[in-house]
């Protein structure tokens, strides 16, 4: 399961700040052509744990710099 984070805001304690993301098992996240992603999002300040869509150009540039992050702590 894939663990990332990045900036968004909370709506249960309305913080705003990196919080992190995970992929749900069963999820499709292969399919680009489709509007959005379902993810779980955890909150680092309130620790809620919610299912929130994010924008698939959105998903997809956070994944396209993690990979690179990636690349660069293997090298």
């Amino acid at each position: 399961m894939k663990q990332f984070k990045a900036w968004g805001s909370c709506l249960d304690c309305n913080f705003e700040g990196m919080l992190e993301y995970s992929h749900i098992e069963g999820e499709d996240y292969s399919d680009t052509e489709v509007l959005g992603v379902m993810l779980l999002q955890r909150c680092p300040a309130c620790e809620n744990n919610d299912h929130t869509l994010m924008p698939m150009d959105y998903y997809l540039e956070l994944m396209t710099e993690l990979q690179a992050l990636e690349r660069e702590l293997d090298e």
